[in-house]
């Protein structure tokens, strides 16, 4: 056993094996728990961007509010329980999970500036960037995956690259209202176009996990909730390459995201087929269940 395997073992088989503390405390706050905002953030602007204001309105509240209380509790959780959250990232199986970070701090960018908050809007997308830079070198750091260390969730890291790039290119489709987002025009655009391409980078790397963990080492395919987390990268990517092709007038891109639209459909479909199954076949075993016992009696 190597050093840093043995550094590592005790935080896996402690979150594993120890009860957690009574009630709700600091100390078990998982880290994502922000693809609440992510997922309430973008239905608000799903329907903000079909006239449902009220329901808009309402959800951009709610996103807007939960993103702050996380916020504020995993501050605490760092100041008081800092041993706690020193295992979570480095353990490979958990450091992931703070990406959800990054994306839902891009989602209340985005909910900010479409409400004319465009200085709020670039504090969320600079502080996203710098904890995206942040947690990209402590995944690295900690990497030494297994094939069942393996999860959708590293689809996350893709999704939040693509997140910051569609926000980006709000910054370059939109007029500017403060002279200064004015001048920095080509340096948005220039790091937008970095940001694209790293997520584009990740998506056969991380297809290439998934055939390490599920052909070379052979281990099933089974429905679990976080797949779900594999299907929303790839549609924010398509979202992020086609409003990159209006903003650079690169066709090229649009042909991207009208096939990648595509494969996230696909992707849906298989994944709701997967929650469809598990539903069937838990309803069968347990009606199997009840009338074995029922004719046992």
């Amino acid at each position: 056993m190597t050093s840093s395997e043995h550094g590592r073992q005790p935080v896996a088989e402690q979150r594993a094996s120890d009860p957690p503390p009574p009630g709700l405390s600091l100390q078990v706050l998982h880290p994502g728990n922000f693809a609440l905002v992510m997922a309430s953030g973008i239905i608000s602007i799903g329907f903000k961007t079909l006239h449902f204001e009220l329901l808009g309105d309402v959800l951009y509240v709610f996103a807007l509010g939960a993103w702050i209380v996380l916020l504020a509790l995993s501050a605490g959780r760092i100041s008081v329980f800092t041993q706690a959250v020193r295992g979570d990232l480095l353990n490979p199986r958990m450091v992931f999970s703070y990406f959800t970070l990054v994306a839902a701090t891009d989602v209340v960018g985005l909910l900010l500036h479409a409400r004319g908050y465009p200085w709020l809007a670039l504090a969320c997308w600079v502080f996203a960037f710098l904890a995206w830079c942040s947690l990209l070198y402590l995944a690295f750091s900690v990497l030494s995956l297994e094939p069942q260390d393996i999860s959708p969730l590293l689809w996350v890291i893709m999704g939040a690259a693509a997140i910051s790039a569609n926000a980006g290119t709000t910054l370059l489709t939109e007029d500017p209202r403060l002279p200064f987002l004015a001048a920095q025009h080509a340096f948005i655009d220039g790091v937008t176009l970095m940001i694209w391409a790293w997520a584009t980078w990740w998506i056969p790397m991380l297809f290439l996990f998934g055939v390490w963990k599920h052909v070379a080492n052979r281990l099933p395919l089974t429905y679990e909730p976080i797949m779900w987390s594999f299907v929303f990268p790839l549609g924010m990517y398509a979202l992020a390459s086609a409003r990159l092709g209006l903003a650079a007038e690169f066709q090229p891109l649009q042909w991207i995201s009208q096939a990648m639209i595509w494969v996230a459909f696909a992707a849906w479909l298989v994944v709701l087929a997967g929650l469809v199954r598990r539903v069937l076949t838990g309803l069968t075993n347990r009606w199997a269940a009840d009338r074995g016992s029922g004719s046992g009696t």
